[in-house]
């Protein structure tokens, strides 16, 4: 009876194995629609790492996607917690204005074969309930400008919010950043100090 149990257990796994790889193998390839608007500056990145194709090319492109995809990846955050002995609730959205406000100068684009980039600001909505005494902010760049360098004032938007409770603080994290380099610096709204 063990036997036999075991020997049924195998075949049913054999035969999914080889329904599952079968089916995998006749699916056509999906090809979704290509916008030609939307994607000029990718077909340009494309254009340019065609003609010399090897990892930095690559790596560019993968930096000029991810950051597109940012665009429509809201980030929210819906926490509670003590704090030194108060109440703290947390509510944070973070979202792209797609504003198409800010026009990159091809000094900082050249590398992708875009003379022109523009592209959109970023900001992020913070309510707090201390002890359910609410406190709402709009997080944006110009929160910031007194601390910054002026490439960062005219060029830089907000990335990467990340919620950072320390010991003796709470506060949000950006990389205030401009985009498609590795020109920028950390930037932190307090919640709590």
């Amino acid at each position: 009876m063990k036997y036999t149990l075991l020997l049924l257990v195998s075949i049913l796994m054999l035969v999914q194995l080889y329904v599952g790889c079968n089916s995998a193998n006749n699916q056509a390839p999906v090809q979704e629609p290509v916008n030609p608007v939307n994607d000029s500056l990718t077909n340009k990145v494309h254009n340019k790492v065609s003609s010399t194709i090897d990892e930095d090319s690559m790596e560019l492109v993968n930096i000029y996607k991810t950051y597109q995809q940012n665009y429509d990846a809201a980030i929210k955050i819906d926490t509670a917690f003590v704090f030194k002995e108060s109440k703290v609730k947390v509510d944070f959205q973070y979202y792209c204005l797609h504003d198409s406000s800010l026009r990159l100068p091809a000094k900082y684009t050249e590398m992708y074969g875009i003379k022109d980039f523009v592209t959109h600001q970023f900001e992020s909505t913070l309510k707090v309930r201390i002890n359910d005494q609410p406190v709402l902010e709009i997080i944006r760049k110009k929160m910031f400008e007194d601390t910054i360098p002026v490439a960062l004032k005219k060029y830089g938007v907000l990335l990467y919010p990340v919620l950072t409770i320390g010991k003796d603080h709470v506060a949000i994290d950006y990389s205030l950043a401009i985009p498609l380099t590795d020109v920028g610096r950390l930037v932190s709204f307090p919640i709590f100090k």
